[in-house]
C-alpha cells in the first residue's frame, strides 16, 4: 500500500502579549495562531499528487502582527476574509486522511498545528508520525561552514528555478517538494531514526556502555520527575538493585541533570558500581501537547562528562568540586530562520511545553566527577 505522505507549511500570527492556556492541567504558552496552510501529497519519489491551500481567520490573535505582515505579505484584510479557523483546520485534517505521515522543512510547524487543533477542540493526537526533511537533506548533503539551511538558501544551492514567492505556504511546500526530488527520498525515509533512536543518541553519545534505556511517555513538569518514584528509582547496572540518588543534582546544558547514586549492595566492592553510579536525565520536547520519558543506565570505567563540570560537594558521594569553568560564550547568531535540529528557544522552557525525560545511570569513579 502506498504511503500517504503530506508535505505542509504553515504561516501563523502572533500576539503582542503572550497567550497562556491550560492543557490537561498544565499551563502552556501559545506559539502562534495559524493563518495560512499550504500542503501537497507526494509519492516516495516526491512527485506531487494533490495540493491544498487555505487562508484562515484567527480567533485569538485577530490583529495581524506587523512583523508577520512584513514577512508574509499578508494584510489584515486577508485575515478577515479567511475561512473560520475551526472549519478550515477540520477541512485540512480531513484532506490529509487518518493515515497521513507529515513532513516539513524543519520541526517548527507540527507543534503549532497540534496546539491549534487542541484550542479548536479538534483531535490533536494526529499526526503521530512526521519527518524533518532537513535531516534527510543533510544525510546526502552535509552542511558546510557558512551554508544556510533556510528553504530559500537550499533552493538556491540546488539550482532550483525560483519561479514562486517565498513565505507563501503553498509555494514553500512546492519548493520543498522540488528539493525532495533532488534527493533519494525513499532511502531517506527508510533510514530516518525512530523517536527512541534519536533520544538515545542525544543522551548516550558514543563511546560508552549505557544500559537500561527506558522511555516514559507523557507530560513532564520541570522538576516533577524527582518526586515520582517510578521515574527516580533506577536499577544498579551490576546487581539490579535500587540505586539511592544523592540530594544534590547538577545541571548539564539547558535540559539535563545528573547526580551520583549509590548501590547499597555494591558500595565499597571492587566491581564497576562500587564507587557510585551516575544517573542522568534529560527533558526533550516531542511536540506541543504530548511527550515521552526515556530512561537508561550506563556502566563505564572512563569518563564521558567533561572534567571540571563544577560538581558541588556531596555528602554521600564524597566528590570534590571541580574547577570553575569560564562563563559560556553567547551563542553565535545565524541568519537562518529555521536552524537545523535545534529546538526553538521558547520550546526549551520546560514549564510551557510537552517534554520527554531521558534518564540513564552509569558507574563512575567515586573520587571524581566527570
Amino acid at each position: 500500500m502506498p504511503r500517504n505522505l503530506v508535505l505542509f507549511d504553515l504561516e501563523w500570527n502572533i500576539g503582542y502579549k503572550p497567550y497562556l492556556f491550560n492543557y490537561h492541567g498544565v499551563q502552556q504558552t501559545f506559539r502562534g495562531e495559524i493563518i495560512e496552510i499550504g500542503a501537497v501529497k507526494i509519492d516516495e519519489d516526491a512527485n506531487v499528487l494533490d495540493t491544498f491551500s487555505i487562508h484562515l481567520r484567527p480567533r485569538i490573535f485577530r490583529t495581524l502582527q506587523h512583523h508577520i505582515a512584513k514577512v508574509t505579505g499578508l494584510t489584515q484584510a486577508d485575515l478577515d476574509r479567511g475561512e473560520p479557523i475551526v472549519q478550515g483546520l477540520r477541512r485540512f485534517m480531513q484532506w490529509c486522511g487518518p493515515d497521513a505521515e507529515f513532513a516539513e522543512w524543519g520541526m517548527d510547524d507540527v507543534p503549532v498545528l497540534k496546539q491549534n487543533l487542541f484550542l479548536c477542540n479538534l483531535d490533536e493526537s494526529r499526526p503521530t508520525r512526521w519527518y524533518d526533511l532537513q535531516q534527510i537533506f543533510l544525510r546526502e548533503h552535509p552542511r558546510k561552514e557558512g551554508e544556510g539551511m533556510t528553504l530559500e538558501s537550499v533552493v538556491t544551492r540546488m539550482g532550483i528555478p525560483m519561479e514562486r514567492p517565498f513565505h507563501d505556504a503553498l509555494s514553500d511546500t512546492l519548493y520543498t517538494a522540488d528539493v525532495c526530488r533532488k534527493l533519494d527520498l525513499r532511502a531517506g525515509l527508510a533510514a530516518y531514526p525512530t523517536e527512541e533512536e534519536s533520544l538515545r543518541a542525544s543522551l548516550c553519545p558514543a563511546p560508552g556502555d549505557y544500559r537500561d534505556f527506558r522511555v516514559f511517555r507523557g507530560y513532564v513538569e520541570q522538576s516533577a520527575w524527582r518526586s515520582d518514584p517510578k521515574i527516580i528509582t533506577a536499577s544498579c547496572p551490576v546487581c539490579g538493585g535500587d540505586l539511592q540518588p544523592d540530594d544534590i543534582w547538577l545541571k548539564k546544558g539547558n535540559s539535563g541533570w545528573y547526580t551520583l547514586s549509590v548501590c547499597p549492595a555494591c558500595a565499597g566492592t571492587g566491581n564497576e558500581a562500587g564507587k557510585g553510579v551516575f544517573q542522568r536525565y534529560k527533558l526533550a520536547r516531542r511536540d506541543a501537547c504530548t511527550g515521552a520519558l526515556p530512561a537508561a543506565s550506563r556502566s563505564r570505567t572512563k569518563p564521558d562528562l567533561p572534567a571540571g563540570n563544577g560538581c558541588a560537594p556531596s555528602r554521600s558521594s564524597g566528590c570534590r568540586p571541580g574547577p570553575k569553568r569560564p562563563p559560556p560564550k553567547p551563542p553565535e547568531k545565524h541568519k537562518d530562520s529555521r536552524p537545523v535540529q535545534e529546538t526553538p528557544p521558547q520550546s526549551r522552557s520546560i514549564g510551557d511545553m510537552t517534554k520527554k525525560l531521558v534518564f540513564c545511570s552509569r558507574a563512575c569513579h567515586r573520587n571524581r566527577i566527570y
